[in-house]
């Protein structure tokens, strides 16, 4: 009678929300990892984030004790939530995916390198790059995405990034130059170049500085902004986003005293230091450090035509002319409003 007793009070508990069957089970099941794997993969389908955030906690220690067929079939559980799920449980699956051997794990969280997907899913596939970056597949299937004419420029230049990450040869060869250029242009996509910038900023040391400073020549912003971004982080130096003022510093490098004269302030130290980079929306100057923006895009009927593009093309030039530290969003409305992101990325 005292186990039916403390049986129904259980199912009660569970019922009235004393607690989740799958936080009650785990109790239970520590001994059958048949058991809590079942239970894990019932809570990343539950509705509620914090008991997909606890399954995906429990996971962790769990994979070791898994054998080959059941994390086999862990993959389409995990893509799945990563696909109907919030980004957080998106990042969660990436990171978890790349715990997990196959072919098709590894094209999973390498998914999460794509520009439509959400800041916090691409972070966690970053990280499982330096995770895997001892798997020489992995590396193979990454330099192969990044060099693929038929891969998508904004994905070949999110995984071009990530080649920053990896210490191989063939990852620096192919940051150091350019890509092929596509077309009669003559010039390095613009998305690969700003990849590219990005990429030597993560690899680093000496070897990194050239490149970059070459490509603060690039016609296009966004590749002159994100080496120069790379450029002060690796130097510790604020320059102006000039090829030449950094071309000087480096041959200045070479004399000790003049490398110190060059990095030292002319000025009061106390002085108010002015942004050495502005983007401008219309003119109107974006100048806080790390500011964080929303444009609000009016797309009724009134701006159809030489009104929209203008809007269009002054939206694009400005985003294009973000530092990484930037946060935007953008918010079209006519009758209705219409966000694009609905947070700031």
């Amino acid at each position: 009678m005292n186990r039916l007793s403390a049986a129904l009070g259980l199912v009660l508990a569970a019922c009235l929300g004393g607690g989740s069957v799958g936080s009650l089970r785990a109790q239970d099941l520590d001994a059958d990892p048949g058991a809590r794997l079942r239970s894990v993969r019932a809570a990343l389908r539950s509705t509620k984030r914090h008991e997909r955030a606890e399954a995906f906690r429990r996971l962790e220690p769990l994979l070791a004790s898994l054998d080959a067929a059941e994390k086999r079939d862990l993959v389409p559980v995990l893509v799945e939530v990563r696909a109907r799920r919030s980004p957080l449980d998106g990042a969660d699956a990436t990171r978890a995916l790349a715990r997990l051997p196959g072919d098709k794990a590894r094209a999973a969280w390498l998914e999460g390198l794509r520009g439509e997907g959400h800041p916090a899913v691409f972070r966690a596939a970053l990280d499982a790059v330096v995770d895997q970056r001892a798997s020489p597949e992995s590396v193979r299937q990454l330099l192969g995405r990044a060099r693929d004419p038929q891969v998508a420029a904004v994905d070949r230049a999110l995984a071009i990034e990530a080649l920053g990450l990896l210490d191989c040869g063939p990852a620096r060869l192919l940051l150091a130059r350019a890509a092929a250029p596509p077309g009669p242009t003559g010039r390095e996509h613009w998305l690969l170049a700003s990849g590219r910038a990005l990429g030597l900023g993560r690899m680093g040391g000496e070897e990194a500085l050239e490149p970059l400073v070459a490509l603060l020549a690039h016609p296009h912003a966004a590749p002159r902004v994100h080496a120069w971004e790379s450029l002060q982080e690796l130097t510790g130096t604020r320059l102006p986003a000039d090829a030449r003022a950094w071309r000087r510093f480096l041959e200045a490098r070479a004399d000790p005293r003049a490398a110190v004269a060059a990095r030292s302030p002319s000025e009061d130290r106390y002085r108010q230091v002015k942004p050495l980079h502005v983007p401008r929306y219309n003119g109107i100057p974006v100048d806080k450090p790390r500011s964080h923006v929303v444009f609000c895009l009016d797309v009724s009927q009134s701006m159809y035509g030489r009104g929209i593009d203008t809007a269009r093309r002054q939206l694009r030039d400005v985003v294009t002319a973000f530092p990484t530290s930037y946060a935007f969003d953008v918010v079209a409305f006519n009758e209705r409003v219409t966000p694009f992101a609905g947070e700031l990325w």
